[in-house]
């Protein structure tokens, strides 16, 4: 056995690295010889190649901004649908808080459209936060129902969009224009 020097362990191997089943320098693996690939004749792939945002239908990247307040990525797209389709800041309230905000028991919700006397309150909701578990479908369920309880007697519709329907800015504007309609 061989003695370490003072005040050194000795090296070892990583677990399960090397000489295993998966190893890239084995002989004869296919998964092993990303090396050895030749170059394609049409040059670099055409997901590698670099384009302009504008070119890779990515309109803008963040941070977003929509009134003054931090926003994701699909409420910005959502405002600036709904400029399109004519709609004014002041028909327009952006993280309009209702029962204290974000206290406990509170609610914000995302845009709360205000034209012809009638009040139209559009949620954006997002796969990751709303839609991936029944429970997160239940509780969104239960905050719609907090929102009649907020305006009593006051007409108003209640959509919910979901990241299908934020997917870019055509598509957007397609399903608002025929949801939310033109503004006052």
């Amino acid at each position: 056995m061989r003695k370490a020097a003072y005040g050194r362990a000795p090296r070892r191997k990583t677990p399960g690295y090397g000489k295993g089943p998966f190893d890239p320098r084995r002989r004869g693996d296919p998964r092993g010889r990303a090396a050895e690939r030749r170059p394609l004749p049409h040059g670099p792939s055409i997901l590698r190649e670099r384009r302009s945002p504008i070119q890779s239908g990515i309109a803008r990247a963040g941070p977003f901004t929509v009134q003054g307040q931090s926003a994701s990525d699909l409420e910005d797209r959502e405002y600036r649908t709904l400029r399109r389709l004519g709609w004014t800041d002041a028909e327009i309230d952006f993280q309009y808080p209702i029962f204290g905000g974000f206290q406990p028991g509170g609610q914000v919700l995302d845009f709360v459209l205000t034209a012809f006397g009638r009040l139209t309150i559009v949620a954006v909701n997002g796969d990751y936060w709303h839609n991936r578990t029944l429970q997160q479908r239940e509780r969104d369920r239960a905050d719609q129902a907090a929102v009649e309880r907020a305006f009593p007697g006051r007409p108003y519709t209640f959509l919910s969009l979901g990241s299908g329907d934020l997917v870019d800015d055509e598509t957007a504007y397609r399903i608002n224009r025929a949801r939310v309609g033109r503004g006052g």
